[in-house]
């Protein structure tokens, strides 16, 4: 339920948390931290002029999880993947937690306490922000277009204005990326203690899939005669990927360790120890973990944020520099837009560049 307050109340809050966060009252230099305090302390509250008597709105039962689970229902019929939905769930149940309102409530300055909270108390990066958006304007697009019928027969409430359309994504800075060096990803291919992880690796290198597509690569999609395997990539895109002669002598080896466990799944990568009687499928978290230990285990790795997708930047960088198209680099990461594999993927070398540099300037 919305509360009314007195305008000079509400000032001496946005005081008081200000004080709190800002060291000197330069608000230029700290207007994040401001825009912050002030959605955060205009949820849930209407402003009234002292002479104003207005009937605020009343509550209404609460059928925002019923609505969210309807939303997600018609995200599976139009094949988004688990770990989308899942995603997708997370991040509308954590907003309406916060807000504590029924989603016909819901306001565009609702959305703004959300993300600035988001991002002062929580540090929160501008991606990360810009990914929670994206999750908001499909929920609120869909709520917007449907009918929703409730179980009477009648038709559930709506905003009455679409909450997102004036709440943007953050413009993000664009910070020059370091690409794996070829010395780098050979120090990381030493430094696998295991022959599952080092399988793991060299897939990673040979392939550029996503971490969603290696963890849910199944052990019927290996053909090792023809090299290659089937990998289901964002949208259940179903497409080839190929491995190098490198992949396959340790995916042979992994695949001799993995037939002393009968109790196995029919996943690929398995954990090392069984999960309701079976040795299971590996997570994207395992993988993560036994990157990091690599990187802590070196002293070479020093400062090498290393985590699965460096192994997709790597793999563009390596081909471009050995004479493939855009074309050929886009289909063998699996995008349909050859502009988003030129963006994201194929990383400017800066030592390259200065080699460059150095030859044609005069």
């Amino acid at each position: 339920m919305q509360t009314a307050i007195n305008t000079d109340i509400f000032i001496r809050e946005v005081i008081n948390t200000l004080a709190t966060q800002m060291e000197m009252w330069d608000e230029l230099r700290r207007q994040k931290e401001v825009e912050a305090a002030l959605y955060m302390h205009l949820m849930n509250k209407t402003i009234l002029e002292e002479s104003e008597d207005r009937q605020l709105p009343t509550e209404y039962v609460d059928d925002t999880p019923r609505v969210v689970e309807m939303f997600l229902q018609c995200l599976k019929l139009e094949k988004r993947t688990e770990s989308t939905i899942v995603n997708y769930r997370g991040e509308l149940r954590c907003l309406f937690q916060f807000l504590r309102k029924n989603y016909a409530d819901v306001t565009s300055n609702d959305i703004r306490a959300y993300l600035a909270w988001k991002q002062t108390e929580h540090n929160n990066k501008d991606n990360t922000l810009n990914n929670k958006i994206h999750v908001f304007q499909s929920f609120f697009k869909w709520m917007m277009n449907e009918d929703l019928i409730e179980d009477g027969g009648c038709l559930l409430r709506k905003p009455k204005k679409n909450p997102m359309c004036k709440v943007y994504k953050i413009k993000e800075e664009q910070r020059v990326k370091r690409v794996l060096s070829d010395e780098q990803v050979e120090i990381i291919r030493c430094g696998c203690r295991h022959v599952r992880d080092r399988a793991i690796v060299e897939i990673l290198v040979a392939t550029g899939m996503r971490i969603s597509e290696l963890v849910g690569l199944d052990v019927g999609d290996i053909d090792i005669t023809r090299k290659r395997c089937i990998i289901y990539g964002k949208g259940r895109k179903e497409r080839p990927a190929f491995f190098t002669p490198r992949a396959i002598v340790h995916l042979e080896a992994y695949l001799e360790w993995r037939q002393a466990f009968p109790d196995t799944s029919e996943a690929l990568f398995i954990n090392f120890r069984k999960t309701g009687g079976m040795y299971g499928r590996i997570c994207a978290c395992t993988v993560r973990k036994m990157l990091k230990d690599i990187v802590l285990n070196d002293p070479r790795l020093e400062g090498v944020n290393l985590h699965p997708h460096m192994f997709r930047s790597y793999l563009a960088t390596y081909m471009a520099r050995h004479g493939a198209t855009v074309q050929d680099i886009a289909r063998v990461l699996g995008h349909s837009n050859i502009n988003t594999a030129y963006e994201c993927y194929m990383i400017e070398d800066v030592d390259d560049t200065q080699i460059i540099h150095g030859k044609c300037a005069a």
